[in-house]
């Protein structure tokens, strides 16, 4: 005679040492989404902001003498209009604009724009050691047409 034995509460036990890790990586998923489309915002703003500033040439001039606030700055935050809503949003003091100049001629500029993305997975900040959340940089740099002043 065959007897079956039956374990009460197994599934239960199973399922509550397996829900945890699934919870985790669903949440770090939805971050790492984040994360990206942060990042594919910030490297558009960038992006756009180098190129006004290479087809308006006075755009560059004003930068140059004026490299804490400029326009430049300002199109780079308009540019990222994911970033406006965040609860950490993007300021002036995160876009560095480089302009280089040879013989009184621009010839490149530069964009580098610094986001702090803050993740909200719990633990994933412990986990890394990650003080101020994780950095995301977009850099541009484009040729000035030779010739502009």
């Amino acid at each position: 005679m065959k007897m079956r034995r039956r374990f009460h509460g197994q599934s239960l036990v199973e399922f509550a040492m397996v829900f945890p890790l699934i919870i985790f990586l669903m949440t770090g998923f939805f971050d790492l989404s984040r994360a990206i489309f942060y990042y594919s915002s910030l490297s558009n703003a960038v992006r756009e902001a180098t190129r006004y500033a290479i087809v308006n040439r006075n755009e560059i001039n004003a930068a140059y003498n004026n490299p804490t606030d400029n326009t430049l700055q300002t199109k780079v935050l308009d540019y990222a209009f994911a970033l406006a809503d965040t609860p950490n949003p993007l300021c002036k003091d995160d876009v560095v604009v480089s302009l280089e100049k040879v013989n009184d001629l621009f010839t490149t500029v530069s964009i580098q724009a610094t986001y702090s993305f803050n993740p909200i997975t719990p633990g994933i900040q412990e986990l890394f050691r990650l003080d101020t959340g994780i950095n995301l940089i977009a850099q541009s740099t484009m040729l000035v047409t030779p010739g502009a002043k």
